[in-house]
């Protein structure tokens, strides 16, 4: 891409975009200090440590969500955020008691979502099966990201579940790809795993 451009599109954001996104793209574009990218984000996390409305725009409800809270953890990753991180300590901690209750994973949203403006996609269901990839798989990922902050039990029983099941569709939801793909981009993924998903994702 033109230099040009680049510039031009930086530009636009940082007189259009939110602090949370001018921040993100001059600490990553511009050489501007991590700190700014915290402090635009910190406005979003509650006291229990999940991300709540507005940091992912299609979801404006108050209370945490697990969906807002992976958004969160994009952004940590993005911005190399390490685990010593308060924010980040506290957004595994809320993953963590967030856990559904058969131990599978995550659902996104909880019931509260109904009573907040919110992207007429996203409605509470309690089935947790529907949610091995969105955004269960993703999440594994930045379980790896933070092996300090996690159960290695949990997050291994997670990871086997989420290639078990891959090794059985014959085709993949586009949102789900997305966030299994996240979950091969983790670095610090061990190699088999990598291998096995990249088998899988190259034949979907």
């Amino acid at each position: 891409m033109s230099n040009k451009w680049f510039e031009a599109a930086l530009d636009f954001i940082d007189q259009k975009g939110r602090e949370l996104e001018k921040a993100q793209t001059n600490f990553l574009f511009r050489g501007g200090p991590i700190a700014a990218a915290f402090h635009a984000r910190a406005h979003y996390q509650n006291e229990n440590g999940g991300f709540r409305r507005g940091l992912e725009p299609d979801i404006r409800m108050a209370p945490s969500s697990v969906y807002v809270t992976s958004f969160a953890f994009q952004i940590f990753r993005r911005i190399n955020a390490n685990a010593k991180t308060v924010a980040v300590a506290r957004a595994a901690a809320y993953l963590l008691a967030s856990v559904h209750p058969t131990g599978a994973g995550w659902l996104p949203v909880p019931l509260e979502i109904s009573e907040a403006p919110h992207a007429p996609w996203w409605r509470y269901k309690d089935d947790i099966e529907a949610c091995w990839a969105n955004p269960t798989a993703e999440i594994v990922g930045y379980m790896y990201d933070y092996p300090e902050l996690f159960p290695e039990e949990l997050r291994r029983t997670l990871l086997g579940n989420i290639l078990a099941k891959l090794g059985k569709l014959d085709s993949i939801e586009m949102h789900d790809l997305l966030c299994v793909v996240r979950l091969f981009e983790t670095r610090s993924l061990e190699a088999d795993a990598k291998r096995t998903l990249n088998d899988r994702l190259t034949a979907l």
